[in-house]
């Protein structure tokens, strides 16, 4: 399922997925740059360099390359249709004649490879694409739809004040022009920008094929997009938040040796119990999470305390302040089985961290247990199928027919239909559109609907930066 593969996979490959872009990066060549591909017997492909891509070092012979080739149909077909092993991929050596030959591991029907540099030690094990080939028309299209796309995401995200969205007079550059309203069109080659002056805006550009291109930002969290993956919105997203969750620091416990603690952290349901008073800090562990922490007896281990970041999406949005967060090192007793430390602040959750792995999940709040009820209410998504539609359909299955052969799933009555709690919703109009809804205890209610035409609104987003810090702190 496409929707599930990036919402679910991506967050939980967060490390390993591919960067977004930077200054530093090699720019990503194409066919008018003289990258062209051909693919015999459904694996043998081969990417020819020429002209300016010829002359590029990244392309130099020698240079090992890795390539990711996949299907993009034109238009969009369904999002909630797929499966979780969807592209060929390989790794060759460019040869003196500027060819890159790889036998691709599967054959599956593709369309356009993402050529993608083998990192070094040097690039830290980040991946990145340095060229795009196509195969055929609908690869054309969509390597153009990236080309349009990319620039989106990188607008919105510089558009985003600390509280609000920036007018269209303070973004410089000439290819940015406001546009009247959330559904007006820029010009070719343009791209045109919306805001409310508050957290609703939009981004949108012409494809060569005439279609349009949009983000949409409408507040609350809630996101619009026809270009979820060609604009590389969730990478976007996650390494926004990636980045923020980081900037808590990671203090050094001056332990010898790896953690000895083993198994997912404890939190309230083993027993983990959370005191505060002004500034300090006490974590009792009662019941099955007095046993686990007993293995990091006499070790000192890292105390990070949090605030709920505000549901939201691009940019300073998703960076919580400087103040939101608190670190600090201290040594677990030897017999006892209450930590206390004393923070800058609170926060709503706090995490015990040895050597960076997770001991325990203290919430401090009310807010705090909101939270944690809202992330717990994420692994509900599990249980949807990697295809709503029939084998080989190019329509959605009737809710009915969906539900009928997949246990803890329901039917709703439409897309903003709210669903009780410990329950997947599912509609689908038995054509081209289709939602799933899940609540949280909180009261919280997460959405991903298929619109249509690729079209794809979503709120699951707006909490990738809670979920960034109460995995990695």
């Amino acid at each position: 399922m496409r929707l599930r593969c990036v919402v679910l996979t991506t967050v939980i490959a967060l490390t390993v997925a591919p960067a977004a872009a930077s200054a530093a990066d090699p720019p990503v060549l194409a066919a008018a740059d003289g990258v062209q591909a051909t693919l015999t017997a459904g694996r043998v492909l081969e990417v020819r360099f020429t002209g300016a891509a010829a002359a590029s070092p990244t392309f130099a012979p020698g240079r090992r390359l890795d390539v990711g080739c996949g299907a993009h149909p034109s238009p969009p077909g369904l999002q909630f249709n797929g499966t979780d092993d969807s592209t060929a991929r390989g790794t060759g050596n460019v040869s003196p004649q500027g060819v890159l030959r790889v036998e691709l591991d599967k054959v599956l029907p593709v369309d356009a490879c993402d050529v993608e540099g083998v990192p070094g030690v040097k690039e830290g094990g980040v991946v990145t694409t340095v060229a795009r080939a196509a195969l055929d028309p609908a690869g054309e299209t969509w390597n153009d739809e990236v080309a349009h796309a990319a620039p989106l995401t990188a607008l919105l995200n510089r558009a985003r004040g600390t509280t609000a969205y920036r007018p269209a007079s303070a973004l410089t550059g000439p290819s940015v022009i406001a546009v009247d309203g959330p559904s007006a069109s820029a010009p070719a080659g343009q791209i045109g920008y919306w805001t409310d002056g508050h957290e609703h805006a939009v981004v949108s550009s012409l494809s060569a094929a005439g279609r349009r291109l949009v983000i949409e930002d409408l507040g609350g969290g809630m996101l619009r997009t026809n270009v979820m993956v060609q604009g590389g919105v969730p990478d976007a997203i996650m390494l926004n938040g990636f980045g923020d969750t980081a900037s808590t620091g990671v203090l050094d416990d001056d332990d010898p040796g790896q953690s000895p603690f083993h198994g997912d952290a404890v939190t309230s349901a083993e027993g983990v119990r959370a005191h505060v008073s002004g500034r300090r800090l006490a974590i009792s562990f009662t019941g099955r999470s007095a046993a686990a922490v007993h293995r990091v007896a006499g070790r000192r281990v890292l105390v990070t305390c949090l605030q709920r970041p505000a549901p939201a999406l691009f940019g300073a949005a998703v960076r919580r302040p400087a103040s939101a967060s608190s670190a600090v090192v201290v040594r677990v007793a030897r017999h006892g089985a209450t930590l206390r430390a004393t923070l800058r602040r609170t926060g709503d959750a706090c995490l015990v961290v040895d050597d960076g792995k997770q001991v325990a999940i203290a919430v401090t709040s009310d807010a705090g247990r909101r939270w944690w009820d809202d992330l717990r209410t994420f692994s509900l998504l599990d249980r949807l199928p990697k295809s709503l539609a029939a084998p080989g359909g190019t329509s959605y299955l009737a809710p009915a027919a969906i539900v009928a052969k997949h246990a803890g799933l329901v039917a709703i009555a439409g897309p903003g239909a709210t669903v009780r709690p410990g329950r997947v919703g599912v509609w689908t109009d038995g054509a081209q559109r289709a939602a799933v809804a899940i609540t949280s205890p909180s009261g919280r209610r997460i959405t991903l609907a298929d619109e249509g035409e690729g079209t794809v609104r979503t709120n699951l987003y707006a909490e990738l930066a809670g979920i960034l810090s109460l995995t990695f702190g």
